[in-house]
């Protein structure tokens, strides 16, 4: 049985249609994005934006961001000891009541989020971002962003409510439910440090 030329062209259409949707299909899911690093500097400007507008879902925001900026490792410290990166200790210095509560691995994202007591401060002056070498990018009420000289690192501080951290963090919203967890959390605030490489 012949098919015709008509038919063979229509079917053509078809598998160039199918094979341009499924193209545009990969480019756009976020996990294959993270691993190929596409749309990272768009992705890091658009993190700006949100922080800017400081809004309430900037704390998902952030998760998001971390998630799909570049691909890592998440550890809990229910199931393991963590240490704080010496890289975090080095540029920030965490409060003494900062107890760990998840760390995150990447090739070019390293951050660790616990909480912190409700009257500490974190946000590096003007004089100890000098002394890194670093530059303020932008600073709202809840999050500081400093960048180095050459633009090739940034790093991000912020601070929020439980309630909101909850929310963004899936670990944390569940752990949020035993009373007991949700009791010692009182009087406390959610710290989250994110070191981030802007150039691979």
């Amino acid at each position: 049985m012949k098919i015709n030329k008509k038919s063979q062209v229509n079917i053509l259409t078809y598998v160039l249609v199918c094979l341009i949707i499924l193209a545009i299909a990969v480019i756009r899911q976020p996990t294959l994005r993270a691993w190929t690093k596409i749309n990272n500097k768009q992705m890091w400007q658009e993190l700006l934006v949100n922080i800017n507008l400081n809004d309430e879902t900037l704390p998902q925001d952030l998760w998001q961001f971390r998630e799909f900026y570049s691909r890592g490792q998440i550890y809990l410290q229910k199931n393991q000891e963590i240490s704080i990166p010496p890289s975090i200790l080095a540029v920030v210095k965490l409060p003494d009541s900062f107890n760990p509560y998840l760390l995150f691995t990447s090739p070019m994202l390293l951050s660790i989020e616990g909480d912190i007591s409700e009257n500490d401060q974190v946000f590096l002056s003007p004089q100890s971002i000098n002394e890194l070498g670093y530059q303020l990018t932008m600073q709202t009420a809840t999050t500081q962003v400093i960048t180095n000289q050459a633009k090739t690192d940034a790093v991000i501080i912020a601070v929020f409510d439980l309630e909101e951290s909850g929310l963004a963090n899936g670990y944390l919203h569940f752990d949020l439910r035993d009373e007991l967890f949700k009791e010692s959390l009182s009087n406390k605030k959610w710290l989250v440090v994110s070191l981030v490489k802007l150039k691979s």
